[in-house]
Order: C-alpha cells, then structure tokens, then sequence
C-alpha cells in the first residue's frame, strides 16, 4: 500500500530532474503587488467570479496570497511572476473563493460556508487540480508544494528547524525559499522538531483523492455528481450525500465553477483515457522508451 511519504519521495525524484527552470518560456518576478491586484481584478470582472471578489495588498500574511470568503490578499513588498497571477487566479479565486460562495448561497445548508479542519484536504487538492487542468502550475512549483510532505516527515522524525531548512537547501531550492518552506512546517509546533504542522501533506494527498474520485465517479457513471464537489466548504467524501440531499431539495447545485466543471465533457475523455492508461505496465513502457533516449540522445 502506498503512503503520502511515498508519494512525496516519487515526485521529488521525477520533479527534480527538470531543474528549478521553466520549460519554454521563462517568466521573470519582475510584478509588483499592486500589479498583480490590478491584474487579478481585471480577471475576475470577465469571470464566472464578476462581483463576487475583491483583491488587496496586505502586510498581514505569510504566504504570497491568501484567500477570505470574498476577498484575495497579495503580500505586500512581494514580486511576482506572470505565472503566480495564472495560480491566484484558478487556486485562491476559482476553488477557495468560489466554494465559499457556493456554501453562502445555499438556501438552506448554509453551514457549508465554513469548512471544518477535514475540509483543508479537499479543498487544497482541489486548487492543487485547478492549477493542473489549466496549466497554470510549472515544475517547481509542484515540487515545492510536494517537498513539503518530506519536510514534515523530517520534522515528525525528529528535525529540527535549521536540519529541515538545510534539506531544503540540499534540494536545490535558494534560502528565501528553503526558509519559508521550513517555516511553514513548523508552523505552531516547536523549533526543536517532533511536532510539526502537518496542513501542507493535505494539498499532495487532496490532489489524489479528488482525482481518484472524479474518475471513479466518471467510470461508474455518475458525472451529474461531480460538480457538487463545489457545493461548499466539504470533505469528498461528503459528496454522494450532498447530490442526494440537492434531489430532495436540500442542497442547492453550486452556480460559480470553473469551466472544466461546468461543462464536464473534456473532463469525461480526459479521466476514460485515465482510467485504461493507468492499467498499462508502466515499467515496460519506460523501459522501451529509455531504450530509445539512450540510443539518440
């Protein structure tokens, strides 16, 4: 059976060797947080989110953005790359802002709003798929959000800050990165290691679960159930009795979702195709291939 660890440990190794370059076209920090505000609203006035969001600069957090019911805060002093506003845009605008809208707009489940601690999982792989669908995400970044399960493990085992900061480094990552990716490990717990905060393992293993869902429901025949996935603030697994509440007239069909969602067609090829191309022997296939690369490359 395999574990969140050994994901982490696969990707690591696949995701490393692409280096920490963009593959084509470079995209250069060069934006500043004002200018990711503007651009950013200018985005949502032509989306699905037109009205129902507001972006501003704040000195008050952490991360690069972070996302409230209907509100989107940029780090103040921070730069940004074009490909930061594409992530903004689908990770904190199209799931987490929308979901939260979704629940508010319910007629009588309203409790969705809020999302209890089991929801972090849902709601995060779920940006974490955006990112994908849309091709907004890049290597790195899918290896930074990915290295931080192993950073966790460390901290589990034992790690302290400065031995998790120094295995970043060994990463290849730069010191603002490595140092704010141990930060966020040991968010709450102590700097001596053994009580990390395990949040950041919920965007690898959400990214899994929603997957397999989707494609399980694809498989099974029940795609009508699938954009309930963005009813509210909710755990996947809250997903079949939400569609059967919504058919006796207690859950509301969310209104705002991405497009991938609203019109599930690309999404039911794409996860079929899934479905046989993970039955194929996976070694053999590498193996020819490797052959190939070898012998011209």
């Amino acid at each position: 059976k395999l574990s969140i660890l050994d994901q982490g440990a696969h990707l690591n190794k696949v995701l490393s060797s692409f280096g920490n370059k963009f593959l084509g076209q470079d995209y250069p920090k060069n934006l500043t947080s004002e200018d990711v505000v503007r651009e950013l609203k200018d985005r949502f006035s032509r989306s699905f989110l037109k009205d129902k969001v507001d972006v501003r600069i704040s000195d008050g957090i952490v991360a690069d953005a972070a996302a409230g019911s209907d509100t989107i805060k940029i780090r103040e002093g921070a730069t940004f790359s074009r490909k930061d506003i594409d992530i903004f845009e689908v990770h904190e605008g199209y799931v987490h802002v929308a979901t939260t809208q979704n629940g508010k707009a319910q007629t009588t489940a309203k409790f969705l709003a809020k999302g209890p601690p089991r929801t972090a999982v849902t709601q995060e792989g779920l940006a974490i798929l955006m990112e994908i669908l849309t091709f907004s995400t890049y290597p790195l970044r899918a290896r930074t959000i990915n290295d931080r399960i192993l950073g966790v493990n460390k901290a589990e085992e034992g790690a302290n800050f400065l031995e998790v900061y120094e295995f970043y480094l060994e990463q290849d990552y730069n010191e603002v990165t490595a140092f704010r990716s141990a930060m966020r490990v040991f968010r709450g717990g102590t700097l001596d290691g053994g009580s990390p905060f395990t949040k950041d393992i919920s965007y690898g293993r959400g990214f899994i679960e929603n997957y397999n869902f989707i494609r399980t429901a694809i498989r099974s025949g029940r795609p009508e159930i699938i954009p309930f996935m963005f009813a509210g603030k909710l755990h996947v697994d809250d997903v079949p009795l939400l569609y059967a509440r919504h058919l006796e007239g207690m859950v509301d069909m969310p209104k705002l979702m991405p497009a991938q969602f609203q019109d599930l067609n690309g999404l039911a090829v794409w996860m079929s195709f899934s479905s046989f191309l993970n039955t194929i022997d996976a070694n053999v296939v590498t193996s020819y291939y490797d052959s190939l690369f070898r012998r011209y490359l």
